[in-house]
């Protein structure tokens, strides 16, 4: 019988299907939130500002 071997650095990570779920249910969250910024703005500015700040919000905290 053979033995699977882990990576040391990615040992820690949920399986790569919950990986994927998890990056793509985040890009949802993202793409929700900034719509609804952009929105609640009555649409005036750049759309993409939204798009930049809502990660940028996230990844200060």
């Amino acid at each position: 019988m053979g033995t699977a071997l882990v990576h040391p650095h990615t040992a820690h990570l949920p399986p790569p299907g919950s990986r994927a779920r998890a990056v793509i249910a985040t890009a949802f969250a993202y793409l929700d939130a900034a719509s609804m910024t952009w929105v609640d703005g009555d649409g005036k500015g750049d759309i993409t500002d939204p798009y930049d700040e809502c990660p940028a919000a996230v990844r200060s905290h």
